[in-house]
């Protein structure tokens, strides 16, 4: 009798830390698939790569490509946290690297590797940011996820401000606009510009745009 209420007393421990390692409604991982021992699955969604190049060096950009799937850019930017910076792309963190020098805005990028946001606030212009802070591991973001994944560096969903706000390298404000046929898939592009690059962001009928130039 006693070796079973101590096996019950166990059993009931290990599923209450279970249920408090769960996402709660609402959050980014509360809808996501599971593996065979319940443990939590990304959902499947395409990643792209965009290169160019900027006084012949490679400017690529990395990220994913989430579906509107009927829902419209002004619902998903309801579900912005409070700091307002949405993680552009879907999964793990969209990732900027560059082996020329930008200036962006007049605030000197040096060659390496960076997380982007947005920041988009309640009125007035969008602003691109890039940040040092390369992600965080997704295991360490959510417990109970699957070892297949826990290792993958996702953006900073636990708090922008609160958490790499002072490893952003610049911020510039992107200029917004339509597009004549709207995109189901959030697309990223980057094309020449004369004085260094566009990087253009769309979805639905809208599209974003911030000038990345060569430093001088």
């Amino acid at each position: 009798m006693h070796f079973r209420y101590s096996v019950v007393i166990l059993s009931i421990t290990f599923m209450g830390s279970l249920m408090a390692q769960q996402p709660q409604p609402g959050s980014p991982f509360s809808n996501l698939p599971r593996d065979s021992q319940g443990r939590i699955l990304p959902r499947d969604i395409p990643r792209e790569t965009i290169t160019t190049t900027l006084n012949g060096k490679a400017v690529t950009i990395n990220y994913g490509r989430p579906s509107l799937e009927g829902r419209t850019v002004d619902d998903l930017l309801k579900k912005l946290p409070g700091d307002r910076m949405w993680r552009i792309g879907a999964n793990q963190v969209t990732l900027l690297t560059t082996e020329a020098d930008l200036d962006l805005g007049g605030q000197i990028v040096p060659a390496g590797k960076y997380s982007i946001y947005v920041y988009v606030p309640e009125s007035g212009d969008w602003q691109l940011a890039l940040n040092k802070d390369p992600g965080i591991e997704l295991g360490k973001l959510l417990p109970i996820v699957s070892p297949q994944v826990a290792h993958e560096l996702w953006p900073r969903l636990d708090g922008y401000d609160k958490n790499i706000k002072g490893s952003e390298v610049a911020r510039v404000a992107m200029k917004p606009g339509r597009i004549g046929k709207p995109t189901e898939f959030f697309t990223m592009m980057l094309a020449p510009s004369a004085r260094g690059m566009l990087l253009t962001m769309s979805w639905g009928d809208r599209s974003w745009t911030a000038e990345l130039d060569a430093k001088k």
